[in-house]
């Protein structure tokens, strides 16, 4: 199985935008970047991986920890006035958009996209995870609040298989032609008819409401 993994975003960006990039945040990012590595790269079996990274050009000791690490198919930066940008729904739409560039850019077939982000702290490894690999996965909706409007999705950790990368990349710029959160895409799938899996169940006894990963802060 040939795997695209697309990153978005910078390690701890709020933390480095307040403090600077210190010894302690540079180290958090290689205990994850292990992290990731063993609960989902070294997961996948005998899966040939390519790996793709849309960030900012901010730090290059960040960058070489990445790029020396898993030797990227590319490595690429949005706009630096995203880094500041007041809308991370808009920012984080950009970064989509950068990350399916690179890859229809790269002219592989791959059977398989992962989408999600270097600073989450993976729980499960990927191949204890409910994943319908025929469907678009999302790690669960969630209930409805004033913040999250009914049934929405998490937005952090995407997999799907190529059959709906057209589609996918149709479902992004709806959302940012209409100033939509990411959070809404599953919306957006269902009128195009993509099957939705969510790989766990809402708990409300969990910071995230689910079990999956936590987000580094």
């Amino acid at each position: 199985m040939k795997i695209a993994i697309g990153y978005k975003g910078f390690f701890l960006y709020k933390r480095v935008l307040s403090e600077g990039l210190t010894e302690e945040t540079i180290s958090f990012a290689e205990e994850i970047l292990k992290n990731h590595q063993e609960m989902l790269h070294g997961d996948l079996g005998d899966a040939d991986i390519d790996y793709y990274f849309s960030t900012y050009n901010a730090n290059e000791r960040l960058d070489e920890l990445y790029v020396k690490t898993l030797n990227p198919k590319a490595y690429s930066y949005i706009p630096s006035q995203f880094f500041r940008h007041p809308s991370t729904w808009v920012v984080q739409l950009n970064h989509y958009k950068n990350l399916i560039a690179l890859i229809r850019e790269s002219k592989v077939d791959y059977d398989l996209y992962i989408f999600t982000r270097p600073d989450i702290k993976i729980l499960k490894k990927f191949s204890d995870l409910d994943i319908d690999l025929e469907k678009f996965n999302s790690v669960i909706q969630h209930p409805s609040t004033p913040v999250h409007p009914p049934q929405n999705c998490d937005d952090n950790y995407w997999i799907f298989p190529k059959e709906y990368l057209d589609k996918f990349e149709e479902c992004i710029d709806i959302l940012l032609a209409n100033g939509k959160m990411t959070h809404e895409i599953n919306h957006e799938l269902v009128k195009k008819d993509v099957p939705i899996n969510y790989i766990s169940e809402y708990n409300s006894d969990l910071e995230l409401g689910h079990d999956v990963f936590i987000i580094c802060r």
